[in-house]
């Protein structure tokens, strides 16, 4: 279960990238903050959408907590940040 939730919460492994190369998605990086706690991440995707719809952001936080020595509870939430992708990508909320 700790590697499953490990692989989940490493949401830019090279693995994951690479899929999303693949699949000509646009974006996929973590948005690191000035205070963050080591079991909080947020992450901003660009996913390519099938016609006839456009691409589309999502933003997410991802938090991950140790319930016991044998549970682990990782909860993913939309969050509404702003996000700087350094360039003009036109998408849909």
């Amino acid at each position: 279960a700790e590697e499953a939730a490990a692989w989940y919460f490493e949401y830019c492994s090279r693995e994951r990238m690479s899929i999303d190369r693949e699949e000509g998605n646009y974006a996929r990086f973590e948005v690191r903050k000035d205070m963050e706690r080591l079991n909080e991440k947020v992450f901003a995707t660009i996913k390519k959408m099938p016609f006839p719809l456009s691409k589309r952001e999502f933003v997410s936080r991802f938090i991950w907590r140790r319930i016991s020595e044998k549970t682990i509870a990782i909860a993913v939430v939309s969050v509404g940040d702003k996000v700087d992708y350094g360039g003009v990508v036109g998408y849909r909320k």
